[in-house]
């Protein structure tokens, strides 16, 4: 399950970094994703009904939701009474032709290729759900190689220029750097979840070396991981700057926030010293001052017009005027390109390309799915929040220390991706939304810490109380009913309740301890 898992999110990083769903990318991932999800199904039916991790029912319910309703025939008299569907009857009626079943999405065709595209973020998700914490732990160090083999070639393809060969997708920006993606923005956003597991990473591996009550003493091996997490920070943000997405800059300062945040908790809950926070703040340092030589006039020269664009503006209006036309159910998942092109205006038109996104995905969802899609939304947004108190107010009994940096790594890069997707588009990629559904599946309890959940809460019962409440029972011996056990003897060895010593063994042994 793991070696699968693994597979699937490397995958999902080398194939799905498009921005267009259906194209033959797309498609070689959702092949390669079907086994892991038949996999994690299969598992999460294995797994005793106490210790399933509830949330993929939740997810995989609403999933199911909203295909039923997007892609189920519905007979003439329903789906002519959509909003909005007139053009469709017309169009049928001009060729002499009855009105056949059709599913409540104006392109069915578009709709299954989007939801296609959920075959791997949805395996991730509830295959990972099902894995151990130290299994969780190694997939999310799995990002860190994966970011830096995306800086080394996002350096090769600014070195290259605009005609580089190792820009592999059409459509993309030809002047900086975009990794394995075709985009950007949605290459900075890799970056700065990276940044947040990296930071992760430094504050296991600095805890793990430099013990609470050792100022000075540091294990090797730690020490050489902890180097290398510091020099990934760098590279992480040198990438940023090679990037130069305004948004992306913007959301790496808050993910160096979080970043501090995690170390400095990582160092509250074990009460460690502060070297996680000096090599952190000391990489932070130095790759904001490395870059700085050679693309800081290019990083400025993006913010001389503004962090938005009128164009974008424009585009959130019509995309308003046609969600409004579709009120409440939505036109259908991913047709968002025919349903805006039928709201355009001239004036706002952009020479030699056309709007495939709203750059806002809370308004693209609310005008492909409508209500139930903004109200599946909010229900995340709450679990989220839910979650997050849990997992930031400390270790709990039963998840171990050492995993939590990553728990609360996840927790701030989807809240990352969700303050992304409202001036931007980087969960409408295969790549994003499985590290998206991987950080989900890092805030769950694993099934283990689960089944300890709930048999904690149900032994919480009377009998619980009632126990604890008794007295403790001293042994008496065997004689007639009601006899009184006989007293000890003065020689005899004091009856203690807990393992203590007497005052003078206990001074000899600091003496013996001081001599040593």
């Amino acid at each position: 399950m793991f070696a699968l898992t693994a597979f699937t999110v490397i995958a999902s990083f080398l194939l799905g970094g498009g921005t267009r769903s259906g194209m033959v990318s797309d498609a070689i991932l959702e092949l390669l994703a079907l086994p892991l999800l038949l996999c994690g199904l299969w598992r999460w039916r294995d797994i005793p009904a106490d210790r399933r991790p509830r949330s993929i029912f939740v997810v995989c319910a609403a999933s199911a939701l909203l295909l039923s309703m997007q892609l189920l025939p519905l007979p003439p008299a329903l789906w002519t009474m959509l909003p909005h569907r007139q053009p469709i009857i017309e169009s049928i009626q001009s060729i002499q032709r009855d009105l056949p079943w059709m599913p409540m999405s104006v392109d069915p065709l578009l709709t299954l290729a989007s939801l296609l595209t959920m075959i791997a973020p949805l395996s991730v998700f509830i295959a990972a759900s099902c894995l151990e914490g130290e299994q969780r732990r190694h997939l999310a160090l799995l990002i860190l190689p994966m970011s830096a083999v995306s800086v080394f070639l996002g350096l090769l393809q600014v070195a290259q220029g605009e005609d580089s060969p190792l820009r592999f997708f059409n459509y993309t920006n030809p002047t900086e750097a975009v990794g394995f993606f075709a985009n950007r923005n949605h290459f900075s956003a890799f970056l700065y979840c990276a940044i947040l597991f990296a930071s992760a990473w430094l504050a296991e591996t600095v805890s793990k070396g430099a013990p609470a009550d050792s100022k000075h003493r540091f294990e090797m091996t730690s020490f050489v991981a902890a180097t290398a997490a510091a020099t990934l920070i760098v590279i992480l943000l040198s990438g940023q700057a090679m990037a130069r997405s305004r948004a992306g800059i913007a959301l790496t300062l808050l993910a160096l926030s979080g970043a501090i945040a995690i170390t400095y908790a990582k160092r509250r809950d074990i009460q460690a010293n502060g070297s996680s926070n000096r090599l952190l703040l000391g990489a932070i340092t130095v790759g904001a001052i490395l870059p700085a030589p050679f693309a800081l006039y290019r990083v400025l020269d993006r913010f001389d017009a503004g962090m938005f664009d009128e164009t974008r503006w424009a585009i959130a209006i019509r995309a308003m005027d046609a969600a409004r036309v579709f009120f409440p159910f939505g036109a259908g998942i991913g047709t968002f390109v025919p349903v805006y092109a039928g709201f355009e205006r001239p004036e706002d038109a952009v020479v030699n390309a056309y709007v495939n996104h709203a750059h806002n995905d809370l308004l693209e969802l609310f005008l492909e799915s409508g209500v139930i899609g903004v109200g599946v939304a909010a229900a995340f947004i709450g679990w989220w929040a839910r979650s997050s108190w849990r997992i930031w107010r400390g270790p709990s009994a039963s998840r171990p220390a050492l995993q939590e940096p990553y728990a609360r790594a996840a927790t701030l890069a989807v809240a990352l991706l969700l303050l992304h997707s409202l001036v931007d588009y980087p969960l409408r990629t295969a790549a994003m939304t499985t590290i998206f559904a991987l950080a989900c599946a890092l805030m769950i309890d694993p099934p283990l810490v689960a089944a300890n959940r709930q048999r904690d809460h149900s032994d919480d019962g009377p009998s619980r109380r009632k126990s604890a409440k008794a007295p403790p029972t001293r042994p008496i011996s065997i004689g007639t009913p009601n006899a009184q056990a006989p007293r000890p003897r003065a020689s005899a060895a004091p009856v203690i309740d807990w393992p203590t010593e007497p005052k003078g063994a206990r001074r000899q042994t600091s003496v013996r301890e001081k001599a040593e």
